[in-house]
C-alpha cells in the first residue's frame, strides 16, 4: 500500500525521476494487465531469454520478452547473480562492477518490465562444487593447451580466445603476462557459464532462445549450446544504422548480417527510386565521417590537390589504396580469408610495394582510431603499429593515421585500386561505381558488386596490374550495390524508437500499449520473426 501511494505522488513528477523509476511508472499498469490475461494460444512458445548483463540495451529483450508474453507465449529467463571467474561486463578499460551491485541493477530493471519473478538467477543452475571443480580442472592446464579445452562438447578455449581483442581493445600476444592471466580466467569463466546454459537448457527444454550478440564471455556458450542441440536461437545486437537500431538473426550472429535467403530475394526486386534517393543523403553523412552516433572527423579534408600536396603523392604513378577496420572490432574477427588478420595484410602490401618504386600506397587507418570515445576506438593505433614496424618507409609508401582529416572517401575516389578489409567504405566506393577488391569476409562480400578474392597470389595480381581504365564496375553492379545498400541500412534493420535518444545509457518507453498484438508494426513483426523463426527483415516498416 504505502508503495502505490508512493507510485500515484511520483506519477504526477516523471520528469523529475531517473529514467529506471519513470519507466516502471509507466508500464507498470500495462504489466499487470497482461500478468491477469489468460490467454489460449494454441501455438504458444517456450522461450527462454538470456539476460545474463544489467545494461541499458538489455531493455530490447525485456521488451521483446514482454510482447511475446501479451500473445500468449511461455516467458523464461536468466540474470547473471554473480560469483563468475569473468563477465562481459569488464573490459581493460572499464574494471568489473562488483557484483552486488549487478545483482541490485538486473531487479531494478527486471522490475520495470515485471519479469524479477520470472528470470531466474544464474546461480540456480551452478553449485558451489561444480563451479570449484571446473576451475581447478582449468588451473591444472597449461597455458600452451588452455586454447584447446573442451567442456559438454564446446570449444571453450576457442571462445574464450575469440573474446581476447574485445577485452583488451587491441590485438593480444599470448606472451604477456596480463594476457595470461585474463586469458585463463576468462576460459573459467566462459565454462561456467556453459555449465549454467547446460544445466538451464536441460530443465526447461525451450522452444527458442533469445541472447544479445552471442559471443563473449556471458553469451558465447550459450549460442554454441543451442546450435549444438539444435535449438532455434535468436541473436541481436546494436547496429550501425543510428539511434535505436539494431539487428537480429536466427541461428547465426546477428553481426555478421548473414540473411541469404532474404538477399537472394530481395537482390531480384526492381531498384526503386526511394532506394537511390535514400542512399544518396545516407552515404553523403558517412562521406563526411557522420555514422550512426559517432562522427569521424572534426573538419574533413576533401579538396584533392589538398591531399596530394599532403601525402606528397605522384599524379602520374598509379594509386592502390587499402582502407583498414579497428584490430578488435567485431567486423574483423573471425573474417580472415585471404590472411591469418588484418595486420599481416596490411605489413605484406607495404613489403609488397617497397619492391615496386613506379606504384603508390596508402595505407588509410580507421579514423575511428583518432577521433572516438575509448570505448569505441580501443587502445591500439594500427598507424602506430605500422610506423613502429616500418620507421623509414620510402616515398611511394604512405600511411595516413586514424587522427588525420583526410576523408577516406575521397582519398579511396583517387585510387586507381581500392582494397579493403571489412569496412563499410568499400560498399560505399561501388555505389560510386568503383571496383573494390575485398580480401576478408565483409557483409557484402559475394552479392555481386565487388571483387572477392580467395588467395595471395590473387590479391598480388589484382594490385600489381592496375589500370585506370579497370576502376569501374558495371551499371548493373551498381544498381545491385544500391540494392544492397538499401537493404543493409533499412531492411536488415530494427529501429526501435524507445532508444532513439541521444543517450545511449537509457531508454525511454513510448507507449505501453505498443507491446500488445496489433499495436505496433515493429512488435508485431519482430514477435512474428521469433514465432516463426524468420529472417528478421523488414521489421520496422518505416525509417525516420
Amino acid at each position: 500500500m504505502i508503495r502505490n501511494i508512493i507510485d500515484r505522488y511520483h506519477m504526477k513528477k516523471l520528469d523529475r525521476l531517473d529514467w529506471i523509476t519513470r519507466n516502471r511508472l509507466v508500464m507498470k499498469n500495462m504489466i499487470k494487465k497482461i500478468g491477469k490475461q489468460k490467454l489460449q494460444n494454441p501455438k504458444a512458445l517456450k522461450v527462454l531469454f538470456w539476460g545474463t548483463m544489467p545494461w541499458e540495451r538489455g531493455g530490447v529483450e525485456h521488451m521483446l520478452a514482454t510482447a511475446m508474453r501479451s500473445r500468449g507465449h511461455q516467458i523464461h529467463g536468466t540474470w547473471c547473480s554473480g560469483g563468475m571467474s569473468a563477465c562481459s561486463m569488464e573490459s581493460i578499460i572499464y574494471p568489473r562492477p562488483d557484483c552486488k551491485s549487478c545483482t541490485t541493477r538486473h531487479k531494478k530493471l527486471l522490475d520495470i518490465w515485471g519479469l524479477d519473478g520470472i528470470y531466474k538467477p544464474t546461480g540456480t543452475y551452478i553449485s558451489d562444487q561444480e563451479k570449484g571443480a571446473i576451475c581447478d580442472l582449468i588451473d591444472s592446464i597449461p597455458f600452451e593447451e588452455l586454447s584447446k579445452f573442451n567442456h559438454l562438447g564446446l570449444p571453450i578455449g576457442k571462445l574464450a580466445e575469440m573474446d581476447l581483442s574485445q577485452f583488451f581493445f587491441r590485438m593480444v600476444d599470448h606472451s604477456e603476462k596480463v594476457v595470461r592471466e585474463y586469458f585463463r580466467r576468462s576460459v573459467k569463466g566462459v565454462a561456467e557459464y556453459a555449465i549454467v546454459a547446460n544445466n538451464y537448457l536441460n530443465e526447461l527444454k525451450p522452444d527458442q532462445v533469445v541472447v544479445t550478440s552471442g559471443r563473449t564471455v556471458a553469451f558465447s556458450s550459450l549460442y554454441q549450446l543451442c546450435r549444438l542441440k539444435k535449438i532455434p536461437i535468436t541473436t541481436w545486437d546494436e547496429s550501425i544504422g543510428g539511434l535505436g537500431a539494431f539487428v537480429f538473426a536466427n541461428n547465426s550472429y546477428a553481426v555478421d548480417y548473414d540473411k541469404p535467403n532474404a538477399w537472394d530475394r530481395i537482390s531480384k526486386e526492381k531498384l526503386s527510386n526511394e532506394e537511390i534517393e535514400f542512399n544518396l543523403a545516407y552515404f553523403k553523412n558517412t562521406a563526411i565521417g557522420k555514422f550512426g552516433r559517432h562522427t569521424y572527423y572534426n573538419n574533413p579534408i576533401e579538396n584533392r590537390q589538398e591531399i596530394i600536396e599532403n601525402l606528397g603523392l605522384k599524379k602520374d604513378r598509379p594509386l592502390t589504396v587499402l582502407l583498414s577496420n579497428m584490430t578488435w572490432d567485431t567486423s574483423v574477427l573471425g573474417k580472415n580469408i585471404v590472411y591469418d588478420d588484418m595486420i599481416h595484410w596490411l605489413k605484406d602490401s607495404i613489403e609488397l610495394f617497397m619492391n615496386h618504386p613506379e606504384k603508390q600506397l596508402v595505407v588509410r587507418t580507421h579514423p575511428g582510431e583518432g577521433h572516438l570515445a575509448a570505448y569505441a576506438s580501443g587502445c591500439e593505433s594500427v598507424s602506430e603499429l605500422l610506423n613502429k614496424q616500418y620507421p623509414n618507409l620510402p616515398d611511394n609508401i604512405k600511411i595516413v593515421s586514424g587522427k588525420e582529416e583526410i576523408s577516406s572517401h575521397q582519398l579511396a575516389e583517387m585510387a586507381t585500386t581500392i582494397v579493403v578489409y571489412t569496412t563499410s567504405v568499400g560498399m560505399e566506393m561501388a555505389l560510386r561505381g568503383r571496383r573494390v577488391l575485398v580480401v576478408a569476409k565483409s557483409h557484402y562480400r559475394n552479392k555481386g558488386f565487388t571483387v572477392d578474392l580467395e588467395t595471395k597470389d590473387e590479391y598480388y595480381k589484382e594490385i600489381m596490374n592496375q589500370d585506370q581504365n579497370n576502376s569501374k564496375i558495371s551499371e548493373e553492379q551498381i544498381k545491385l550495390a544500391n540494392k544492397y545498400a538499401y537493404y543493409f541500412i533499412v531492411r536488415t534493420e530494427a529501429y526501435l524508437d524507445e532508444f532513439n535518444i541521444e543517450d545511449r545509457h537509457q531508454y525511454q518507453i513510448i507507449d505501453p500499449e505498443h507491446f500488445l498484438p496489433g499495436k505496433s508494426v515493429r512488435w508485431d513483426k519482430l514477435c512474428s520473426n521469433l514465432e516463426n523463426q524468420g529472417d528478421y527483415v523488414d521489421c520496422t516498416g518505416y525509417i525516420k
